[in-house]
């Protein structure tokens, strides 16, 4: 967001030296002798001024780079760690471990043939 409004600024600057050379020009034109040194001055000021501006927009970039590159880092970190739990869920899950529990520690048992009793969906 900072980037942004350092570039929009600077783009107001920009439009501002040239109308400050523009208008500067055709003053110089008009009197060559009359010390037009003042705009000199201003124009490097707004010169150095945008250089100081570039220097600092480019910085938060790298900030910015740097920050991305480490939160995709730790989006990899987390997508290997969700990997392994859903192996571990799925190992949880498997009906051979839920039958082997419910018979070991539960102990239930298939009912024979007999017990067993089909139950019909009803027709609607």
């Amino acid at each position: 967001m900072r980037a942004v409004q350092l570039c929009a600024l600077q783009k107001k600057l920009h439009d501002v030296l040239v109308g400050i050379v523009m208008m500067g020009s055709l003053q110089i034109k008009q009197h060559k002798d009359s010390g037009g040194w003042w705009l000199i001055v201003v124009l490097w000021f707004f010169v150095l001024l945008s250089s100081v501006m570039v220097i600092g927009s480019s910085h938060q970039t790298r900030i910015k780079v740097n920050q991305l590159a480490e939160l995709r880092e730790q989006q990899d970190k987390l997508h290997v760690v969700w990997s392994q739990y859903l192996l571990e869920e799925s190992a949880w899950a498997s009906y051979g471990r839920i039958e082997r529990v419910a018979i070991e520690q539960l102990l239930m048992q298939i009912p024979p043939t007999q017990q067993m009793v089909m139950v019909k969906a009803r027709e609607e």
